[in-house]
């Protein structure tokens, strides 16, 4: 179902390590699932966001509502069409 969106959609561990990767990410991204799935996502998608944001959390308190705003660098290090 998450291949059918066209919005770049991808689910990752408490961690930030990758565990789902769609088609629409790939595009936006420019990352295959296969290189995607198992990476830390600030890591393969050099994202520039504030380290804290899990350590301030308590394990227990986060949940599906937890968003993080970050800026998507590109593998050419541009930033991807809709941040800024």
């Amino acid at each position: 179902m998450l291949d059918q969106s066209f919005d770049a959609i991808f689910a990752k561990t408490l961690t930030g390590h990758i565990t789902s990767w769609n088609k629409a990410a790939e595009t936006l991204y420019g990352f295959a699932a296969a290189d995607a799935i198992g990476r830390q996502s600030h890591d393969l998608l050099n994202t520039l966001a504030a380290g804290s944001t899990f350590s301030a959390i308590p394990p227990r308190a986060m949940t599906a509502a937890l968003v993080e705003e970050v800026e998507h660098l590109l593998p050419s290090g541009a930033l991807s069409p809709g941040t800024a």
